[in-house]
């Protein structure tokens, strides 16, 4: 019988074909799905680089910070934190900070 994870040449059951593959031919398949993602990610950061995708970035941004201010507006524990953080003079565009750290971070994956 076929069993999940066999490491002596016999074959497995693929999970999500529920055909009989041998490992090394799974191994294969996932080594090429890896650098297929690899490929696209190099496209979309290339994408993201060009002045075209720039313009979608910022887009993307101010369109999540408006997000972020309508959600903060309707949350009374934001409300009052962000009262609170403006009563002790601390004055910074919360929304703008974290949109900025969030797409920043999104682009060094």
């Amino acid at each position: 019988m076929a069993t999940e994870g066999s490491d002596r040449g016999e074959l497995v059951l693929d999970p999500v074909t529920l055909k009989l593959v041998s490992p090394e031919a799974r191994d294969a398949e996932a080594k090429a799905a890896a650098e297929g993602r690899l490929r696209d990610q190099a496209g979309f950061l290339s994408d993201a680089a060009s002045e075209a995708g720039s313009r979608v970035i910022v887009l993307a941004e101010e369109a999540f910070v408006a997000r972020v201010v309508e959600l903060v507006n309707q949350d009374p524990t934001a409300k009052a934190l962000l009262a609170l953080l403006s009563a002790i003079g601390s004055r910074m565009a919360t929304g703008q900070a974290a949109a900025k750290k969030l797409t920043q971070a999104a682009l060094r994956l």
